[in-house]
């Protein structure tokens, strides 16, 4: 089994440490250029580093253009597809029409209320 803990920025270089992959979240690439740089890092550094469309932290997923922006620009080793709040059908809407051509691979969110 494989573990990433989120941390803050002070303590990115020593999670080479403790993280067995890196876990991004996109929408701190535009406040803060040091955090998207660290996982250019990571990935040079042949580390596996996977790219969240901040669901979670932003209450609804990063715009979808501009996540493919990023994914383009990061070209991380997997990306989770743009996802809606405990909502299946839509997540299975989000996921077919998320249609870029993107070198990285992408993850589906499998989530939603019964």
């Amino acid at each position: 089994m494989l573990i990433s803990h989120e941390v803050p920025l002070s303590f990115l270089k020593e999670s080479l440490t403790f993280n067995d992959y890196d876990y991004a979240l996109v929408h701190l690439f535009e406040k803060y250029p040091e955090y998207f740089a660290f996982f250019q890092k990571s990935l040079s550094l042949k580390r596996q580093v996977i790219l969240d469309n901040s669901l979670y932290e932003l209450g609804e997923s990063f715009e979808a253009e501009s996540f493919a922006s990023y994914i383009e620009k990061l070209n991380p080793t997997y990306y989770i597809v743009p996802d809606v709040w405990a909502k299946g059908p839509e997540n299975i809407e989000s996921y077919s029409k998320f249609n870029f051509e993107l070198n990285s691979l992408k993850i589906g969110v499998v989530q939603g209320e019964i």
